[in-house]
Parts: structure tokens; C-alpha cells; sequence
């Protein structure tokens, strides 16, 4: 059976909203003094490390474009003894730091390629079947991914001759043109992809697959890893900040 509810019975309370207003002195911060703060980031871009300590979130977007850019929060932050005003976003693989990783990821990747072909070993993270030496080119640009994350390293030519011997004993390593003379001997073809090695241990300054690796690439991984984290916190914090609210 329903119970009946009488109106004399219900009753309405006002509960307590807690607002935090942000001050200058014993005067609230109007939009105007907060337009005229200082726009300093919060987050360094090439360390993904805060430089300050942040105050609070302000629900204002005084500058153009922030409509129709993509996610981000305004928070008032402190540096010393002074206040500033920064743009904070979610999106860690637009800032410097993280693009300038990524490149020297590439670079340590491209020179771990050839120290591979010299050593006669397959990468694990990489199909050598589409890096073939080809007719006119010498070096092969790649999109490949590592541990995740997605770079572009320069294949060598000494390298897919060495993984390739069949294509590259059709190609002449000077021209990268076709031979005019197919029949190639064996003890010339040799000494040629033996150029190679030579050629590929140079270009990877004669760093061992694994040694190399171990010292050059993977630390640059592991910091790709630190700053993705780092930043995602570090945007976690800024949404968990109390909203400030400043007077019109």
C-alpha cells in the first residue's frame, strides 16, 4: 500500500553553497584585472615539470580563439611572489618538448635500423619487407611504431641492401640503377654488401643492436613515457582546482 504524502509534512531548506572569490587586497579580482595578469604557461613544454603553484580554475576565456579551441582550462597561478594566468590543455603531444622526443626518437631509431642490418638481425618492431632498396633511391623514409609511439625514422640504403641482398645485387650501390650487367660475380657482389656493413656500422657509429638499445633508445622511450605522465597529472590537478570566481 502507497504511503500518502501530506504537503503540511514537506518543507524546503536553503542549503549552503560554498563560492571561493578570488581577491586583491580587500577588493574582489574584477575581469579586467584578470585580463591584465601576465599569460605565462604553468607547464613547461619541454619538461612537461610545473613552474609555479596554481590557485584555482577561473570559468572566463579572455582571449580570441578560445571557443573554438579545443579543450582547456584558465587558471591563476603563482611564480615567486607574483600572479599569473595560463592556458592549460590535455594535449601533451602539441608541446615542443614532447615533438622534439619524438624527433630524437626517430633519429636514435634510424641508426638503430642500420646497426641491425649490420649485426644481420631483423628488428622486432619493424617489417623489412617494405624497406626494399628501390630503383633511384638511396635512404627510405618509414612511419613505424615503437613501444607505442609512432615516429619516422630514414632507413639506409646500406641497410636494405644488406637485408635485401637479392634486390640489391639488381642495383648498382653508386646510382641506385638498375646494372647494365645483371650477371654480377659473386666474389664482386660480396665485397660490395661487405661496403655495406662498413657503410651501415658507420652510420650507427658502431653501436651493437642491444648496446645500443639499451643506452640510447630506451632511455629516450622511458622519457617519452615520464613526460606523457607527468602531464596527464598535471592536467588531472588543474581539473580537481576549485573554481575562483572574479567580479564583472
Amino acid at each position: 500500500m502507497d504511503k500518502k504524502l501530506f504537503a503540511a509534512d514537506a518543507t524546503i531548506q536553503t542549503a549552503t553553497v560554498e563560492v571561493k572569490v578570488m581577491r586583491i587586497g580587500k577588493r574582489e579580482m574584477t575581469l579586467s584585472v584578470f585580463r591584465q595578469l601576465q599569460e605565462e604557461p604553468i607547464i613547461d613544454e619541454q619538461t612537461g615539470k610545473l613552474t609555479g603553484e596554481p590557485w584555482g580554475r577561473v570559468n572566463y576565456h579572455p582571449d580570441k580563439g578560445c571557443t573554438d579551441s579545443h579543450e582547456h582550462e584558465h587558471v591563476i597561478w603563482q611564480k615567486g611572489n607574483e600572479l599569473r594566468r595560463a592556458r592549460v590543455h590535455p594535449c601533451y603531444a602539441e608541446t615542443s618538448g614532447w615533438r622534439s622526443l619524438r624527433h630524437d626518437l626517430g633519429q636514435e631509431i634510424g641508426w638503430h635500423l642500420s646497426s641491425c642490418a649490420a649485426a644481420g638481425q631483423r628488428p622486432s618492431y619493424l617489417d623489412i619487407d617494405t624497406c626494399m632498396p628501390s630503383y633511384g633511391n638511396a635512404a627510405k623514409h618509414i612511419d613505424v611504431r615503437v613501444d607505442g609511439f609512432e615516429v619516422f625514422p630514414t632507413v639506409s640504403d646500406a641497410a636494405m641492401r644488406l637485408w635485401h641482398p637479392d634486390q640489391a645485387r639488381r642495383l648498382d650501390p653508386r646510382t641506385s640503377h638498375w646494372r647494365t650487367d645483371h650477371a654480377i660475380d659473386d666474389e664482386t657482389f660480396a665485397a660490395e654488401q661487405e661496403e655495406m656493413r662498413a657503410k651501415a656500422l658507420k652510420h650507427c657509429g658502431n653501436w651493437r643492436p642491444d648496446d645500443m638499445w639499451e643506452r640510447q633508445v630506451q632511455p629516450i622511450i622511458d622519457r617519452l613515457k615520464a613526460f606523457r605522465a607527468a602531464w596527464q597529472q598535471h592536467w588531472d590537478d588543474v581539473v580537481a582546482l576549485d573554481q575562483l570566481f572574479i567580479a564583472v
